[in-house]
């Protein structure tokens, strides 16, 4: 069944097709698309898939069955707390979550 993913505060919502206009960004098998500036964790995908950028610089994930988002501590070269995610076989955008900083007036991403 195809649904939204949920790791942390990244996000990645199911998409009918991919947008025209993409910058494929090539990668090994893994690509790493957010680390904790405090813990040194990351949030990686492993496996068979596509990811892609648009001129506004977001991530755009063309994934299969065997594609897997991964949250990886560096400092223990194991997983770390959020549970690993297989996708579907589909388009997904990719969101980091953001929110409202009262003191500086703007929104930023969150960090964990």
């Amino acid at each position: 069944m195809k649904k939204n993913i949920q790791q942390g505060d990244l996000s990645f919502h199911l998409q009918d097709k991919l947008p025209e206009g993409l910058t494929e960004i090539k990668h090994n098998g893994i690509f790493q698309l957010a680390e904790s500036e405090t813990t040194g964790h990351i949030h990686r995908l492993k496996g068979d898939f596509k990811v892609y950028q648009d001129k506004q610089g977001r991530y755009y994930l063309a994934a299969t069955e065997q594609t897997e988002i991964e949250h990886f501590n560096t400092h223990t070269q194991k997983q770390a707390e959020h549970n690993t995610h297989t996708f579907s076989n589909a388009p997904y955008l990719v969101r980091n979550e953001r929110s409202y900083n009262p003191f500086k007036l703007e929104i930023e991403k969150t960090v964990d």
